[in-house]
């Protein structure tokens, strides 16, 4: 049934591809994950940022050679503990109206709201303005904040400070994508589709190439590879283990094999049941066979077999000591704590093999004598049931990897599952420098590593795929620069 399937679906898009191409000036990408809202700045979702963010600009951005560059911003400076960034002039939103300080303060304080690590470590400080400026201080870390801005995952885009007044709390979505990027919101389906236009407003000399950007959700794999061989798609993300050696072999298509840039991560549930027992997320930590994990979603391609939160880098502190795998050790836990039986439910998005990698974690955990079952959901139900603590007992997901601990996703008090920090972030927020920082989140992480919040499964790097006709693709700072793509 499935190949027939495959089969119709495969006559459908070579039936459409005379008339995508015939577009041509259209740039169409299938992306992995539904976009459920427009609200780039709550969302840390790679498709969400892919589709939205060439509507927006930020304050900050990095440079090829990893170096901030302002970019709303004109100049900046730092004097102690107090940031100024001076305001670019004549930069037009997407309405035509002028940006103005008051625009950039809104802007960044709501991304401040909707960030609270990033709040945190500023210890609540707010940005203010001062005539044509921009101020925040006194803060920690003051001359660290340019670079946090450009390299955060969940973006400090700048946007009309009536957008965000229209909201009756400013933690809820926002319903209107007005921006200052070379591109602006034509069409947005829920969980569907995002179309982006040119804008008539080119601020800073940009003259993207294509006239829009049309990015698809399509969850299925085998959509989004016939999509891309059948010139429906430009560009795919997510591309699969087994896929990528057809993909070589065809001169049509382009890989792009990002380093290392995500991590595969359990978050346990220790608000209720029975994972909220330091000895059962022993157990089941020890129970991992984190290889055969990987493999089963990734296959041989592009992954890291490490426990430690950060990856190899900068902040690589050594071993995990439940990161081994120890059957007799977990049988041995278990049966010293009284072990009953109890099901573990281990929820999983159905998305980039992910609920493979659920079932062999599964086979992991009967193995040393835990009963478990795979809860697989589409990702807007994913998101909803995490929050819900009663819903779950473990969920496996992605996380984009960052340069520094204090934009690790899940390191925030009050994140799904029950985090506790032990108090070691406010430690990390008061670091002074990057080599105190360093020595604090050895501590750190070496807490977390015994209290078990979480258990790190290894990290990988993200595969696009692209027709061989597009050029321009750049993905060095791990986002797109749509100004630059052409069809040649």
């Amino acid at each position: 049934m499935r190949k027939v399937l495959l089969v119709i679906l495969a006559l459908f898009l070579f039936s459409s591809c005379s008339e995508r191409k015939e577009e041509g000036n259209i740039f169409h990408v299938a992306i992995t994950q539904e976009i459920p809202n427009l609200d780039i700045q709550g969302s840390s979702s790679r498709s969400t940022r892919d589709a939205l963010l060439p509507a927006y600009d930020t304050p900050f951005v990095l440079s090829d050679d990893g170096s901030v560059i302002p970019l709303l911003v004109s100049a900046y400076s730092v004097e102690g503990d107090t940031l100024e960034m001076k305001i670019s002039s004549g930069i037009l939103f997407h309405d035509g109206s002028v940006m103005t300080p008051r625009d950039v303060q809104d802007s960044l304080n709501r991304w401040l709201s909707l960030n609270k690590n990033i709040s945190d470590a500023l210890g609540g400080a707010r940005f203010h303005v001062d005539g044509e400026s921009i101020m925040i201080g006194p803060v920690r870390g003051a001359g660290n904040l340019p670079y946090l801005m450009a390299v955060s995952p969940d973006p400090p885009v700048v946007m009309p400070s009536k957008v965000i007044e229209e909201l009756e709390d400013e933690h809820l979505p926002v319903t209107k994508v007005i921006g200052t990027g070379m591109y602006e919101l034509e069409s947005f389906v829920p969980g569907k589709s995002v179309e982006l236009v040119r804008s008539e407003h080119q601020n800073f000399d940009r003259k993207p190439a294509f006239e829009s950007l049309v990015f698809e959700s399509v969850p299925s794999p085998s959509m989004r590879r016939l999509g891309l061989e059948s010139g429906r798609y430009d560009l795919i993300s997510e591309v699969l283990p087994e896929d990528v050696p057809a993909f070589r072999a065809n001169d049509k298509v382009k890989l792009h094999e990002l380093s290392e840039s995500e991590s595969l991560v359990v978050v346990y549930n220790k608000e209720s049941g029975v994972m909220g027992n330091e000895w059962m997320r022993k157990a089941f930590s020890l129970s991992l066979d984190r290889e055969g994990i990987l493999y089963s979603v990734f296959g041989p391609y592009g992954t890291t077999l490490d426990t430690s939160y950060m990856g190899m880098g900068d902040f690589y502190n050594g071993e995990d000591p439940y990161g081994r795998r120890d059957l007799e050790e977990a049988e041995k836990i278990l049966e010293e704590n009284g072990y009953s039986g109890e099901s573990v439910r281990i929820l999983v998005p159905d998305m980039m093999n992910m609920e493979d990698g659920a079932y062999t974690i599964k086979r992991n955990l009967e193995e040393a004598g835990i009963n478990a079952e795979v809860m697989v959901r589409d990702w807007v139900s994913f998101l909803s049931l995490r929050s819900s603590s009663d819903s779950y007992d473990v969920f496996l997901s992605a996380y984009e990897s960052v340069p520094l601990p204090l934009l690790r996703q899940y390191l925030v008090p009050g994140y799904p599952g029950g985090f506790d920090d032990g108090g070691y972030l406010e430690k990390l927020y008061s670091a002074e420098d990057e080599e105190s920082l360093k020595e604090v989140w050895k501590d750190a992480e070496r807490y977390f590593f015994s209290t078990i919040p979480f258990s790190v499964i290894g990290h990988y790097g993200t595969i696009y795929a692209s027709s061989v006709d597009i050029d321009g693709l750049d993905f060095s700072s791990g986002r797109i620069d749509f100004s630059s793509i052409r069809r040649i």
